[in-house]
């Protein structure tokens, strides 16, 4: 028997669909094959219940399902494709949906979803908020892996031309000598390797590498060779549930860094206190960490959630390898350490932290981060602005005894449950949200014009909310 020859119908936010692509949606309406009289390249308003006006969209008959997204996708971009395929996901696919990995998609209740990669485990997580922008967590479900499609709920769960990972190392100088920050980011695009020292947009200087799998503590063991350092994660929400990044920060030391759009800090350094329990970020208005102390915000060594960051630190590994008090200054400094604090100035300088590697991770608006790196920029993120990727608390690595032994405990928060979930979708986090209600946000996507194809001369398509459809 052949496989059915689906309808996709292709939406995008401008009024000649002729900019970035929202996603496509792929139907079989009465179990009828696509014709070309029933789709058609015009490209006509489509109508989304509880979001806001402005979608409009064309239609095609699918030819292969399995390439047919990078027509409308570039094909260099990671693409999620989620497809009805059946009990045990054995049968052919009769519909579904292809969206971009860490794009924010908005749904006909007013809430939006979005899928991501956590870069250090490799495991696709489905992230659902309350607006239509992706800013008010929800909730977050396992949903798959890099490593194989996945099977729920009759839906299989395929990542599409995935790119790999990039680590980032920030230096404190322009000679990048002496590293003070390690993390590593998802190649939203072709990863490009930087070997040469290179200046971002707000003073740091950086350097990448394309790698297959993420190992953050063997990259901060060579890049720190035994000088204390820290471990900062950074949060989407504000109770510290949907992990946006986590890099390896070297303690004592002073960068030049200005992540706030006014220009007001121009230089941090960080310090521990005498009795191990709190990290502070010192920020001065002038370079080599000289002029007025612009902020001080502290943070909880043991991972307590602060302003939606979280630090962990051991003192014991610490007062191994050296005092807080000791000279471990670099006067001729770059870093983007400058985002650990909370409060007014916060806000500002979270995207310091991340810098580079939310440039090359979020797709941010051209007006919102102006970064300038020698890799190929992603394309510019769908619909609205997106907070970092989310995601959980990377899986346990081991600390050599050479190096800072931040707790475990951070790094395995997730990890039985990723374990555990597999392939179910079961939810890692809920907060009392109503199943039916939660799962609505994609089964609506899946029920889209399942009675009847896209028609532009109708000029609009409701979408329907299909509560028995669960992924």
């Amino acid at each position: 028997m052949s496989a059915p020859k689906l309808a996709a119908t292709i939406l995008y936010t401008d009024a000649k669909c002729a900019k970035t692509v929202q996603w496509i949606q792929y139907t079989y309406p009465n179990s009828t094959d696509c014709t070309a009289a029933s789709v058609s390249s015009t490209c006509a308003p489509i109508a989304l219940q509880g979001t806001p006006k402005g979608y409009y969209a064309t239609s095609a008959c699918v030819t292969d399902i399995s390439t047919f997204g990078n027509t409308y996708f570039n094909k260099t971009v990671p693409q999620v494709q989620t497809l009805n395929t059946g009990t045990d996901c054995a049968g052919q696919p009769t519909g579904g949906f292809q969206v971009l990995l860490d794009a924010c998609v908005p749904a006909s209740s007013g809430e939006s979803t979005k899928i991501t990669i956590e870069s250090t485990n490799g495991a696709l997580y489905r992230s659902v908020f309350s607006d239509s922008t992706c800013t008010n967590f929800k909730d977050i479900q396992l949903y798959g892996s890099v490593k194989n499609s996945t099977c729920q709920n009759s839906m299989s769960i395929s990542l599409l031309n995935y790119q790999g990972l990039f680590g980032v190392t920030t230096y404190t100088g322009s000679d990048c000598s002496k590293p003070a920050k390690v993390g590593y980011g998802v190649s939203l695009d072709t990863c490009t390797e930087t070997s040469a020292c290179t200046q971002n947009g707000v003073g740091e200087y950086i350097n990448s590498v394309c790698s297959s799998q993420a190992d953050l503590n063997g990259l901060a063991t060579k890049a720190f060779a035994g000088s204390p350092y820290f471990v900062y994660q950074s949060y989407v929400d504000s109770q510290c549930v949907l992990l946006g990044f986590t890099s390896d920060i070297r303690l004592n030391t002073c960068f030049s860094t200005s992540p706030n759009d006014d220009g007001s800090i121009q230089s941090c350094n960080t310090t521990l206190s005498d009795d191990g329990s709190s990290i502070t970020i010192l920020y001065y208005s002038a370079s080599n960490c000289q002029g007025t102390l612009v902020s001080n915000p502290s943070f909880p060594t043991n991972g307590g959630c602060k302003s939606s960051q979280k630090v962990f630190y051991s003192k014991d590994s610490f007062q191994a390898v050296g005092s807080p008090n000791s000279n471990n200054t670099d006067s001729s400094s770059s870093s983007n350490i400058g985002a650990i604090v909370g409060g007014a100035v916060g806000g500002a300088l979270v995207l310091g932290l991340v810098a580079f590697v939310v440039y090359r991770v979020v797709r941010p608006k051209k007006d919102r981060l102006p970064f300038n790196n020698t890799s190929s920029s992603p394309p510019e993120a769908p619909v609205s602005p997106a907070p970092p990727i989310p995601a959980q608390p990377r899986s346990p690595l081991p600390v050599p005894a050479t190096t800072l032994a931040v707790d475990t405990e951070a790094r395995s928060v997730v990890t039985s449950a990723v374990t555990s979930a597999g392939s179910s979708g079961t939810f890692l986090v809920s907060h009392g949200v109503n199943e039916k209600q939660r799962d609505s946000v994609f089964g609506e996507m899946n029920s889209m014009a399942s009675t009847q194809y896209f028609n532009p001369a109708a000029r609009t398509v409701e979408i329907s909310p299909a509560p028995t459809q669960t992924l």
